[in-house]
Parts: C-alpha cells; sequence; structure tokens
C-alpha cells in the first residue's frame, strides 16, 4: 500500500473518502519539478497543461511501493498517474515530500534505499530523526525554501550518512519536496582530478623543459616559466608573437617549410633549432611540435615542447672538432684534410689553377725523444706546426698526419715555379733550430711535392706522387724539397716488387740462412759464425738481402724473415750438435719490428728449449735502429732476458748510428761489430785509422769484445790485430757459405788458417 500523509488509501483522498485539499499542489510540484530537474522535459507540456486545468484533480492510487499514480475513471489522469510514477521511479534522484510540519509524506524507491528507516520515515518528523542535520545547511536551505518560497539548490555533508549530496528543495503549497542525490564518487573523482590538476601545475611550472600552447591566432592559451627564460619572453610578449621573430634567420625557412607540411595532415614532428632572445642571445633547442584536432580532425592548436641544448650542443661541437683535428698541434688532421684536398681539387677544376700537395717530415724527432724526452718531442711537433701554420697564405690548408708527417694543400697555384717560391721559405723558416730546456733543438725537416694536374688528375694518385717525392728528399739527404718527377715512380715500383719477392719467398720457403766464419785475430782460430739471409729467386737464383730490402720496411713481412730464419738456423745447428761438428757459436740478427711484440725473447728461448740447443751457442746482433724505433720500449727488457739467459748481444754497425755510447751504457751489450765502412779504408784514410783506434780502445776499457766486419787484406788483419781487435769477419776469411758446406769448412780451417798467418807476417816484412 502506497503512504501519503498520515493516510493509507487508494489516491490522494482522505480516509473518509474526500478529495485530498492538497491534490491542486501535486500538479504544482510535477510542474516545478519538470522545471527545476534536467532531463524530463517530456513532463513539461502535459503537467502544465494539467496545472491548468482546476477540475482535473491528481491522484496518486497504488498499492505498494512498485503501484503508481493515477485516477481509474479518467483516462488523462490515468495517463498523468502513470507519467507521474515513471517520473518518480524512474529519476536517478532520491525524492521525499515534507509537509508543513516537516514531516515525512512520501519518499521514491531511491529515496527509501538511501535513507535508513525506509516506510518508518512517512509520518515522522525529518529532525526528529536526523537531530544531526539542525544547523547544517540542510536545515538552513529548507527553512529559507519555504520561508522565501525559493527552490534552494546547494551541496552539503549530511552527517547523518556521513555522505555529500546535491539537493534541490523545491517549495509546493505548504509544503517541501526535496530532490537530492549521492555526490560522494563525483567529489572524489573531482578531488582527484584537482590533485592532479595540481601536480600537473607543479610540473608544468617546474619542469626543465620549456612548453608553449597556442591557438593559431598565435594567441597563448598555456606557456611556463620555462619556455620564457628560453626564448627570453613574457607571456604577454608571446601572445601574437610570430615564430620568426624569435628564430634564427638561417633557420626560418627551412622551420617555415616544415611547420606548414605538418600543419597540412596534423602529425607531429621534431627538429633542432635556434633561438633568438631579445639581447641576441643565441639558444640551441630540441622541439617536439603536436597539434591539436577538434571531433572533425581540423588543426586548431600547436603545442611545442623545447628543450635547452645549448651545452650538448657544445660537447657536439667540441667532439666533432677533435674528431676532424690534431689535438697536439691543433692542426687540422688527415680526416679534415682530406675534405679540404677534395674541395681544392673541384674548385680548381672550374678555375683552371693548379693546387700543390706537400708531405713534410721532420728530419730527426725520434732522436729528440730519445735523447731529450717526448715532452721536447712534442715541443718539436708543436713549433713545427706553429711555423708551418704562419707561413702559409689564408686560402692553404696545413694538417698533421700523424708521428712526424704533416700536409699543406695549397689551391690557385698559377705555375711550378710560383709553388716554389712559396715552398722555399716555408722550409727555410721550417728548420730554424729552437731552444729547449737549455738545448738547441734542429727542426729540419724533409718535403715532398706533387701538383694537379700536372702530374695527375687523382686525388688518391697525387698523394702517391708526393710521397714518392718525399723518399726521394730523405734518400738525398734529408733537408731538401722535391718535386714529384715521372721518373720517380720506377723507384716506387722496384720497392713494391721487393716486398711482393719477400712474400713469395716466405710463403714458398725460399729463404734460406747462409754462413760467414768469424776468426779470432790472435790465434787464426773459427770463433763461430753469422747467419746471413739469402733467397731464391725462380729466375734469376740465389739473391742477397739487398734484393727485398724493403721488406723489412713492412713490419709483418719483416717479423716472417726473422721467425723463419730463427727455425731455420736453429734446426741446422742441432743438426751440426748432433754430428758433432764443433761450430763455436751462430749469431742471427734482429730487427726493430721483431721488437714491437712483448714476446720476442720468450719466444726466443722457447724455440732454442724445443730444439734443445744451450743459450751459450748463439748471438744475437742489433743494430741501432732497434732502441730508436716504435717499440723501444720493449728492447731493454727482452735483452736483458736473454742476456740473463746466457746468449751474448753484439751490437752491429757501431759508429753508424746515433748515441751509441748511451747504449753501450744502458744495454746489456757484450760485443762490438765495427761497420765495414771504418775498415775499407783504414790504409788511405787517417780519420777511419783514428776512428778505428777509438772504437777498439773503448772497447777494451769497457770489457766488451770487439768485431770488425768487412775485413778483405792481410793489412787490414794486421792493423787490426796490433790494435788489440778481437775478431775479424769478411771476404778473407770466407764468403757465407750454405749449410751443408760448413762441416767441410770447419774441418779444414787449420790449413787455411796456417796459410792467412803466412800471408799476414810476409804482409808486415
Amino acid at each position: 500500500m502506497f503512504r501519503y500523509g498520515a493516510w493509507a488509501c487508494d489516491g490522494l483522498r482522505q480516509p473518509n473518502g474526500r478529495p485530498d485539499p492538497q491534490e491542486q499542489d501535486a500538479t504544482r510540484v510535477f510542474e516545478r519539478v519538470d522545471v527545476r530537474i534536467p532531463g524530463h522535459a517530456w513532463l513539461t507540456q502535459f503537467f502544465n497543461r494539467r496545472s491548468q486545468s482546476k477540475d482535473a484533480p491528481i491522484e496518486l492510487s497504488a498499492a505498494g511501493p512498485t503501484e503508481g499514480i493515477g485516477a481509474p475513471n479518467a483516462p488523462d489522469d490515468q495517463r498523468l498517474s502513470q507519467y507521474a510514477r515513471a517520473f518518480l521511479e524512474g529519476t536517478t534522484d532520491c525524492v521525499f515530500f515534507l509537509d508543513r510540519r516537516w514531516c515525512f509524506t512520501f519518499l521514491n524507491r531511491r529515496a527509501l534505499h538511501e535513507l535508513e528507516g525506509g516506510f518508518d520515515l512517512v509520518g515522522r518528523n525529518i529532525w526528529d530523526v536526523f537531530p544531526q542535520a539542525l544547523g547544517t545547511p540542510f536545515e538552513i536551505h529548507y527553512r529559507r525554501a519555504l520561508a522565501e518560497n525559493t527552490t534552494q539548490i546547494f551541496e552539503a555533508f549530511f552527517p547523518p550518512l556521513s555522505s555529500w549530496y546535491e539537493v534541490h528543495a523545491v517549495p509546493v503549497g505548504p509544503g517541501l519536496t526535496v530532490f537530492f542525490r549521492n555526490i560522494d564518487e563525483r567529489r572524489a573523482a573531482a578531488d582527484t582530478l584537482r590533485e592532479r590538476e595540481r601536480q600537473l601545475a607543479i610540473v608544468f611550472g617546474q619542469t626543465m623543459v620549456g612548453i608553449l600552447h597556442r591557438d593559431l591566432n598565435r594567441q597563448v592559451l598555456m606557456v611556463n616559466q620555462r619556455f620564457c627564460e628560453i626564448v627570453g619572453r613574457s607571456r604577454d610578449e608571446l601572445n601574437g608573437l610570430p615564430m620568426e621573430a624569435f628564430t634564427h634567420a638561417d633557420d626560418i625557412v627551412e622551420n617555415k617549410a616544415l611547420f606548414e607540411k605538418h600543419l597540412a595532415n596534423g602529425e607531429p614532428f621534431q627538429i633542432e633549432k635556434r633561438y633568438v632572445r631579445p639581447d641576441g642571445t643565441v639558444v640551441w633547442c630540441a622541439v617536439n611540435v603536436s597539434f591539436v584536432q577538434d571531433d572533425w580532425g581540423q588543426v586548431v592548436s600547436t603545442i611545442l615542447v623545447v628543450e635547452d641544448i645549448g651545452l650538448r650542443k657544445v660537447a657536439e661541437e667540441r667532439l666533432l672538432w677533435n674528431a676532424r683535428h690534431d689535438l697536439l698541434t691543433q692542426l687540422p688532421n688527415r680526416m679534415l684534410f682530406q675534405e679540404r684536398l677534395t674541395e681544392a681539387l673541384k674548385c680548381s677544376a672550374s678555375t683552371g689553377l693548379k693546387v700543390g700537395l706537400l708531405l713534410l717530415d721532420l728530419d730527426h724527432l725520434k732522436q729528440v725523444n730519445d735523447t731529450l724526452g717526448h715532452d721536447a718531442g712534442d715541443c718539436l711537433l708543436r713549433t713545427a706546426a706553429e711555423r708551418l701554420r704562419s707561413s702559409i697564405r689564408p686560402i692553404d690548408t696545413v694538417a698533421r698526419n700523424g708521428g712526424d708527417e704533416f700536409a699543406v694543400v695549397m689551391p690557385d697555384i698559377g705555375s711550378e715555379e710560383e709553388l716554389e717560391e712559396i715552398v722555399r721559405p716555408l722550409l727555410a723558416r721550417l728548420q730554424e733550430p729552437f731552444l729547449y730546456a737549455g738545448h738547441t733543438v734542429s727542426c729540419s725537416a724533409s718535403i715532398g711535392v706533387s701538383i694537379w694536374p700536372d702530374h695527375t688528375d687523382q686525388a688518391e694518385e697525387l698523394h702517391k706522387q708526393a710521397d714518392i717525392a718525399l723518399y726521394m728528399a730523405k734518400a738525398g739527404g734529408r733537408g731538401k724539397i722535391m718535386i714529384f718527377e715521372p721518373s720517380m715512380r720506377a723507384e716506387t715500383h722496384r720497392r713494391a716488387q721487393m716486398r711482393n719477392n719477400a712474400r713469395e719467398a716466405i710463403e714458398s720457403s725460399r729463404i734460406e740462412p747462409y754462413y760467414q766464419p768469424k776468426v779470432h785475430l790472435a790465434s787464426g782460430k773459427l770463433a763461430g759464425f753469422e747467419a746471413l739471409l739469402r733467397w731464391h729467386d725462380p729466375q734469376d737464383g740465389l739473391q742477397p738481402p739487398s734484393a727485398i730490402q724493403a721488406a723489412f720496411d713492412d713490419p709483418r713481412l719483416a717479423v716472417a724473415i726473422g721467425q723463419q730464419i730463427q727455425e731455420l738456423v736453429l734446426g741446422d745447428m742441432r743438426r751440426w750438435l748432433d754430428a758433432g761438428v764443433d761450430f763455436g757459436h751462430v749469431a742471427i740478427n734482429a730487427s726493430a719490428a721483431e721488437f714491437r711484440g712483448h714476446d720476442f725473447a720468450d719466444q726466443l728461448l722457447e724455440r732454442l728449449r724445443a730444439a734443445r740447443i744451450p743459450s751459450r751457442y748463439l748471438e744475437l746482433e742489433v743494430t741501432e735502429t732497434v732502441f730508436l724505433g716504435q717499440g723501444a720500449e720493449h728492447v731493454e727488457s727482452a735483452l736483458r732476458m736473454l742476456s740473463a739467459e746466457g746468449i751474448r748481444i753484439a751490437l752491429d754497425d757501431f759508429g753508424t748510428g746515433y748515441a751509441s755510447l748511451s747504449h753501450l751504457k744502458q744495454f746489456p751489450v757484450d760485443i762490438i761489430k765495427i761497420d765495414r765502412s771504418f775498415v775499407r779504408d783504414l790504409a788511405e784514410n787517417p780519420d777511419d785509422t783514428a776512428i778505428l783506434q777509438a772504437v777498439l780502445s773503448l772497447g777494451q776499457n769497457l770489457g766488451i769484445a770487439t768485431v770488425a766486419e768487412g775485413v778483405e787484406t792481410e793489412v787490414q788483419v794486421a792493423f787490426l790485430r796490433a790494435q788489440g781487435c778481437d775478431l775479424g769477419q769478411g771476404y778473407l776469411f770466407g764468403k757465407a757459405a750454405p749449410k751443408d758446406r760448413i762441416s767441410e769448412l770447419i774441418a779444414s780451417w787449420d790449413v787455411f788458417r796456417h796459410r792467412s798467418q803466412t800471408r799476414s807476417s810476409i804482409a808486415l816484412l
């Protein structure tokens, strides 16, 4: 049974059956409800019509909560009853009626569900049921609605239910109709949204990137402080300001074209560009541009996210500079040099002028490093670089290609004579000595020159020709300028053929050691042998090492030759020992390239152990180039390891190198081998005689054995013996012989010895 007021009834009728005197108020309720509650506009016309018909009372008749409102005998009333029931029970709002005594007279199902007490609330005073509501906005607004006959709309917290509600209090006659809905979820969502907006505002304001949101009329919709700092302008200054006004002039055209292209399709893009602040400061930025579109896909605004990448750009530019320059001299390196050369050749092709290419080598960098230290060598390189830089024209490029090599590109040359006029003073300036730590340092250099297009029209070939000319300048005594000539190419081909021959000889095992005797000058007895390299040419037969001399400038070939010689010599020594042949010792030579690895000494000792040869049978000969070349830092430790194992160390070609005395002091040298150039002319050249005497005296005083190379006459033997030279080696005692003849040579040596002594005695008479 539906309850209205204090009565249980079939409709809006009193218990005595008479119509409720407030039936017209019900009509006004629905009329006013329709006006106040959105979503029920379909009731407006009907309720307004019904409210104007005073003789058509509205009846609420129901048998229970699911029964509706209606007058069974009137079709219009029946329809109104159905509409009213549908409205009251179908609305998403909670609805209840209060009479003038503040008592509940009606609650719809949502209100019954929301308010505790259900049907028991009908007829009860709201302030008695909910005393906690007294003094709250609910009481204030309800009383104001009745007192002022105005609808009150408010939101408030209802303490009895511990919830928030949105309330519409509508006065109807002497009573009050209340529509309300629980808004806890909405408020929670609003609180969450506000918190997110607060956090977004914090992030937006404090982020390290600048953000600008503008419409297509350039009006600022949103901008953070960081963007204003980056471009040096306030929000007001950015309003309506075209982007070109604070974009670097060199970027405007490209940026504008890119922007318009992506604006047409709404696709975002990224770009690196330069902004210009009002004070002229340029700021490099990474910019992400995106577009906001409406529901129809039309772009309505743009969003720029800007990051200041100035520091990154500086770092990138520094890295790029480092990648294209030599850090020691600050000159362009090989990479940038090649770019400048290519550019110069292209330009000259259109002007018809020539391009000169200079390759320069400092003549004594290794010696300076060895005697004065690498700091002095670095100073030499920097001095040479500065002198070159100050001696060239503004249009020229000087570069350091690495090591002691420099290169100069000289465009716009009219003739070879003009080029020589420019280069001569350059070399003269370069060769002036300078002081370093109290020492006078030579800055001598050799220069090779090639000219485009006189010598070639290819950049790579131009470089090769300058390199050939440089080689000829150094071979001719250093400190010279050599301009390429076609005849020089033959020397290059000859050296290339040397390397090819050596490579084939290694691969085909056509390398063979020959053994030259070494003799005790005092007794004439055989002391041992030196293993000398020979190789077999398929066409020309047996060849000396000079025929493949260029191979020793190639580290890989030099090491391969040395290893093959070692294996062959140790194999011969093992066979002689097994046969009981007393060969004394065998000396082998080691090149500078072999010492560049860390394991030269270890490998040699391992080969000796594998061949079961005592170390006393082996001598190692090295030249002073071993001490001066690349990898020289490993030489001392290797020689000391070999010396400790009993291998004697001989310094070959003594007197022809650089700083020999310091090497005698620094390295474990047991033997000095006097170069043949001092022995050959000792009878005619008093200087050679004096040098020989000084070297032999030095060896005696230091306790170092001496060996004279190139001994070919009895006169030389007599002089060397008289001066105390220990050993002799040369054609007088025998040429180098293959392994198969060594046993016979040793067996017949006594005869040779007596004959040699006889000749020596005759020469002295």
